[in-house]
């Protein structure tokens, strides 16, 4: 289980954020972009389409990906992210 917060000036590159998707790719809970929730759906910076490719990972019994998205807690900055996946 990866630990979260919801205070973005306390996050430090040493956390990690749950976030939750249900297999028709819908958001199901992001404590740092809430307005992802209810969406469907997410494109990395490359127009990877990131929920499919997890959503797969996950019906394989989960995993590491790596992708790149913007940092909302760095400016925006595109920065490289691990996920693990775990269904």
């Amino acid at each position: 289980m990866r630990n979260s917060t919801t205070d973005k000036d306390h996050l430090s590159e040493e956390i990690c954020i749950s976030f939750a998707y249900d297999f028709n790719g819908t958001n199901l809970a992001h404590p740092i972009m809430p307005e992802l929730v209810s969406q469907k759906g997410l494109l990395d910076i490359n127009g990877m389409d990131v929920v499919s490719s997890e959503l797969a990972l996950a019906k394989r019994g989960g995993g590491t990906m790596y992708l790149v998205l913007q940092n909302p807690i760095h400016g925006g900055k595109d920065e490289l992210k691990q996920v693990y996946i775990k269904r």
